[in-house]
Formats: structure tokens, sequence, C-alpha cells
């Protein structure tokens, strides 16, 4: 899935993506609602002055949306010890 753009549609990509991974069996992630409004206008927070390329925020919304799906994201269960000094 390619995120929305500023410089172009890119629904129709998505689409024959689509189609591709369910001709091959491939589970298809659509995290295009993370990055619009309800109205499919482009969120332009997440995405730098050029609205093609994911600033910071746009990039952690990426990588949040894909490890819904698949986790990607070691979770951090370890705890830094309590050091007393005496």
């Amino acid at each position: 899935m390619i995120c929305p753009r500023k410089d172009g549609d890119v629904i129709p990509v998505n689409d024959g993506i689509k189609q591709m991974s369910e001709l091959h069996g491939v589970n298809y992630m659509n995290i295009y609602g993370a990055f619009t409004f309800i109205d499919r206008s482009v969120t332009t927070h997440f995405y730098y002055r050029d609205g093609v390329h994911l600033n910071n925020t746009g990039t952690i919304t990426l990588v949040r949306s894909i490890n819904n799906v698949v986790p990607i994201i070691k979770k951090n269960t370890n705890r830094q010890p309590n050091i007393n000094q005496t």
C-alpha cells in the first residue's frame, strides 16, 4: 500500500496492489485511512512540505499502523534497575 501523496492519486495503484495480493494469497494492509480525513483529504501534518515524504509523526503513524496488523515493534519489558546511592 502506498500512503496518499500530494503529487498524485495513489488509489488506482493501491487497488492494483490489493488485486495482486489477493491473486497471490498475500495479506494486504490498507492503512490509507490513517493518513486521510473522513472526506478522504490528505492529513498534511504527517508530511514534509513537499506533501510526499512522511515526517517523524507520519513515520510513527505508519509503523504503528503496520504494528497493529503485524507485530514489528518489540515491547520493552526490561526495567532499569533502581540504583540507590548510599
